[in-house]
């Protein structure tokens, strides 16, 4: 499903867009692609919350890398 997604939404030109706003000092920013993509995919399997969509995108990062 993700690389249907992919294969049809372009989401290049947000980060080129928006890096002018983030400012050098703090936390780091997450990355506006990656946010609009977390954002598709939660809609898509209706995860309606952004910490329930960032705890499921973690856990598959643990399954993945372990």
């Amino acid at each position: 499903m993700l690389r249907k997604i992919d294969r049809f939404v372009d989401l290049t030109g947000p980060r080129a867009h928006l890096e002018p706003y983030y400012s050098e000092m703090g936390r780091p920013s997450i990355d506006p692609e990656l946010m609009m993509r977390m954002l598709i995919v939660g809609y898509c399997f209706g995860v309606r919350s952004e910490r329930r969509l960032s705890e499921h995108a973690r856990a598959k990062d643990r399954a993945i890398g372990s």
